[in-house]
């Protein structure tokens, strides 16, 4: 029951006392005397009086009754506000009596921060005559505040003015809690629903949730972007779909039916599909990845799909690169006889490149990937140190350098040049070893022919200078039998110079023709092979440190090749270089090719040692030898300025030039051997060498060596 009720009941008990009041009117008409209960000195009939009084007297006990009984707390107020009256459920909460609660005092029961509210509210409420309703907290006996409603109305009479107002106060504590609860609840709802959405929003991949009709109700900014779609405008997923250009990763056309989210309202969950598409954002055709599930409820039925598409177009595009790039490694290394191998430790299992199984002139199924079979192939007097490296190398985490034989299947020797590094877990266990191994046989017979020329030639030295010191030995006895006539010894003296000096320059001559056949047989060959490695030195992948490395290591060896063959042939030179000098010898060899040259040289005297100017003579030698050949040039210009420490040389010609790096017909490589050769005797005298040409205008050849030091 609520305050209607109530305000229904005290309308009828109203009703009553104003009839009582009409009554009381009436009999004062009749000058009677009116007293509480009876009229004295009349003989009215004062039933109908005695009636009202007590229809007032029940209803105003049915009154309190109802008051009492329902579940409310009940009060009653005077027309300018003041309480008078609070049901016993009402007190006994509050734990007042009623004369506690009387006029104001009730506000002091009030939470403090819904005192003035309620103040303000009941004032304005009592003033006006309106309803009052507010919710606020207050205070039970205990001194817990709880929550109610306060509810309360005017009673009015005939003319309109408010006799009492009666009102209710309803607890709503448990209410008030629960929605606080599940305010509560919604606010973190709506937190996770905002993060939840700003996860979405941030993803990069386009993420598409579709309904049981057919049509997008989410869809991500990437989505929307690459597909050039608004947000407020329904989306039909098979419309969509209609209109795309789709295809299936085979390059076949993929159906409308096949699209994910229509496989996944039907129950499929497609995971990691890839399909090819060209986005209305990009206008080109795009690799995606694509997955797709059902989203059900909690009795399972499917109530819509959800779908992510990854765009893989870049990672395709890196694929394919890396494809190129093992491609070009694989060349690389057969070029360079170079192949790489991977060994897990724990597992003894051999990864081996293409060019391992060349080098070992063996197939995949001859040569199975295992530490033993790779030993077996192993020359038997070398299997000792491989073993003792592999096991050096698992230990102290590096794998060589060193050589070693094998025996090939149809028993001829490779020698082979290793080096490797282990990797290491956590806890120091070798993991696995990466290596490389690389056909040296060619340097090595190259170094074996080195070895032979060199003791050919130190016999042939030893023999000349045997020659020559009998020779001596017989010129000492005719001078000795000759000591009386000083004239004649004289003579013999002279003699015994000049048949020196013709000993010194036969020596001389035949080191030349020695120093001659070794440049030309063994020195042009490594200048080849090492042109060819560095033709391919760009094709040697950035990130393969080991692989970059094991081409150094090769060009150490080939420049320690040269240098040797360097050594050797210096002990020998142009006669015109010991006779006239370098500068003399430069100017003639220029002129001897009958074209014009302009001169522009210094006095290079004491510059370099004999063994330099050689060097220096030869690059000479092969610039103009292919300005002779190739340039068909009517001038060159040679220069030699010194500089400080260093001495700059420069040949420059007026021909027809050509593309440096391009040597593709059969005299433009032998040009580009030529410039190789000239490149590396300036770097084996510490010296810098630049070739500038230009295709139908010029070449010029420019190089600095460092001068003897004064």
């Amino acid at each position: 029951m609520g305050i209607d009720f109530f305000a229904n009941v005290l309308n009828v008990k109203e009703s009553l006392r104003l009839q009582l009041e009409k009554a009381k009117k009436a009999l004062r008409k009749h000058d009677a005397t009116w007293v509480e209960g009876m009229v004295p000195g009349s003989g009215m009939d004062i039933t109908k009086h005695n009636q009202a009084e007590e229809a007032l007297r029940e209803s105003a006990e049915r009154f309190r009754l109802l008051a009492e009984l329902i579940p409310v707390l009940v009060w009653s107020a005077c027309p300018d506000g003041n309480s008078d009256y609070y049901n016993s459920r009402f007190l006994e909460y509050l734990g007042k009596t009623a004369e506690e609660m009387l006029g104001w005092t009730w506000t002091s029961t009030l939470h403090p921060d819904d005192q003035q509210r309620s103040i303000d509210a009941w004032t304005e409420a009592s003033t006006k005559g309106e309803e009052y309703r507010i919710e606020y907290r207050i205070r039970r006996a205990d001194g817990q505040y709880r929550w109610h409603i306060g509810h309360a109305l005017p009673l009015r009479n005939d003319a309109g003015s408010i006799v009492r107002w009666f009102g209710t106060c309803t607890d709503i504590d448990d209410r008030k809690r629960a929605e606080e609860e599940t305010q509560r609840l919604l606010n973190v709802v709506q937190v996770e629903k905002d993060k939840l959405s700003a996860l979405v929003n941030s993803i990069n991949d386009e993420i598409w949730f579709a309904d049981t009709q057919k049509k997008f109700t989410l869809a991500n900014p990437s989505a929307l972007r690459e597909f050039g779609l608004d947000s407020e405008k329904e989306i039909d997923v098979e419309k969509l779909a209609a209109k795309l250009e789709v295809y299936r990763a085979d390059g076949s056309h993929r159906p409308i039916e096949e699209a994910p989210s229509l496989l996944a309202l039907h129950g499929e969950v497609v995971r990691n599909r890839e399909e090819i598409i060209r986005t209305p954002a990009s206008g080109e055709l795009r690799y995606r990845r694509v997955s797709s599930a059902p989203v059900r409820d909690g009795r399972g039925n499917i109530i819509g799909s959800v779908s992510v598409a990854h765009d893989i177009t870049e990672l395709k595009r890196i694929e394919e690169s890396l494809r190129q790039s093992e491609s070009s490694l694989a060349e690389a290394q057969r070029i360079a006889h170079l192949g790489s191998w991977e060994w897990d430790i724990a597992r003894n299992d051999l990864i081996l490149t293409e060019e391992i199984y060349r080098i070992f002139g063996l197939t995949r199924q001859e040569l199975h990937p295992t530490r033993e079979d790779f030993l077996s192939w192993v020359h038997p007097d070398d299997l000792p140190t491989v073993i003792h490296k592999l096991e050096e190398g698992i230990k102290s985490g590096k794998y060589g350098p060193y050589y070693y034989r094998i025996v090939r299947s149809d028993g001829s020797i490779r020698y082979i040049y290793a080096r490797g590094i282990t990797y290491f877990d956590q806890e120091g266990q070798p993991l696995r070893m990466l290596g490389t191994a690389q056909d040296v046989t060619e340097l090595k017979q190259a170094e074996e022919a080195l070895r032979q020329a060199r003791d050919e030639l130190e016999q042939r030295v030893q023999e000349r200078t045997e020659d020559l010191r009998h020779a001596v030995e017989m010129l000492q006895e005719e001078v000795i039998e000759r000591q009386r006539a000083e004239e004649a010894l004289k003579d013999s003296e002279a003699k015994l110079r000049d048949l020196a000096r013709h000993l010194l320059f036969l020596q001389e001559m035949e080191r030349q023709a020695l120093s001659w056949d070794l440049q030309e047989s063994i020195a042009q060959s490594i200048a080849v092979l090492k042109m060819d490695l560095r033709t391919f030195e760009q094709k040697l992948p950035v990130r393969n440190k080991a692989l970059r490395e094991e081409y150094r290591q090769t060009l150490k060896q080939i420049d320690g090749i040269v240098e040797n063959l360097r050594r050797r042939a210096a002990e020998l030179s142009p006669q015109m270089l010991t006779d006239l000098g370098l500068t003399v010898g430069l100017k003639s060899l220029c002129e001897s090719y009958g074209i014009e040259c302009l001169f522009d040289l210094d006095d290079l005297s004491e510059c370099f040692s004999l063994e330099d100017q050689v060097s220096i003579y030869r690059v000479f030698q092969e610039a103009m030898n292919n300005v002779s050949r190739h340039a068909q040039a009517s001038q060159v210009t040679v220069a030699a300025k010194k500089k400080d420490e260093r001495v700059d040389f420069l040949v420059e010609d007026n021909g027809q030039g050509f593309e440096v790096g391009k040597m593709e017909d059969l005299e433009a490589g032998r040009r580009g051997i030529g410039l190789a050769t000239m490149s590396e005797r300036v770097r084996a005298l510490d010296g810098t060498f630049k070739i500038e040409s230009q295709l139908g205008v010029s070449t010029r050849i420019f190089f600095s060596i460092p001068r003897i030091p004064k």
